[in-house]
């Protein structure tokens, strides 16, 4: 997780500065902003780590810079830090995701777990978007017929099912499971349905 960054956005310079020094003081590695649409413009799709985040901001709200993230498709874990919470906020906040949601002034303690916990999250999300990535380059390798196979199995459907579905021979279905097998690099079709299965398809 070296390569993580806590992101503080909050308007309140002095606030953003002692969250940071705190966490720095912890060893992690931070970045602050005063306006979360300079944090917008700054953080990368891939940007790793987590953001702390003011409820109340000018401009744009902490809950919609939640969305907004959600909107350019950065899955980066978001922690309310905030001195004007409320019920109905802190409902939206983690139906949106969000890790936790802390009021002011907050436990030094129980934010830095609040962080670990955070950059767990993350590095999950990590793992999980990489091996998206490897599962898109893997099917698509394969031609439109064998997407169509492909999704076939993964449904449960035998060689000669799937050639009466398509009008081809049981043959000529084994043919192509073989050369999708081998694309996949998989040894067996249990292997294919799960990969199957794991990339989305049912």
């Amino acid at each position: 997780m070296s390569q993580q960054t806590v992101y503080v956005v909050d308007d309140d310079t002095d606030v953003g500065k002692a969250v940071a020094y705190l966490l720095m003081h912890k060893g992690f590695s931070t970045q602050v902003f005063t306006r979360p649409e300079t944090f917008l413009e700054s953080i990368a799709l891939d940007g790793e780590g987590c953001a702390i985040v003011d409820l109340q901001m000018p401009n744009l709200s902490g809950l919609e810079l939640q969305q907004k993230l959600h909107d350019l498709d950065i899955d980066l874990p978001v922690i309310f830090l905030t001195g004007h919470g409320d019920v109905p906020a802190a409902t939206t906040s983690m139906k949106a995701g969000a890790i936790d949601f802390l009021q002011k002034p907050v436990d030094p303690d129980v934010l830095i777990g609040v962080v670990r916990e955070a950059l767990k999250t993350a590095e999950k999300l990590k793992q999980e978007r990489d091996r998206r990535a490897e599962l898109e380059q893997l099917f698509a390798k394969l031609t439109p017929r064998e997407r169509e196979i492909v999704d076939f199995l993964a449904k449960g459907f035998t060689a000669r099912e799937i050639g009466q579905e398509l009008d081809i021979s049981s043959r000529t279905v084994e043919i192509h499971r073989s050369r999708i097998m081998k694309k996949l690099s998989v040894n067996c079709v249990a292997d294919l349905v799960a990969l199957s299965i794991a990339y989305g398809l049912r």
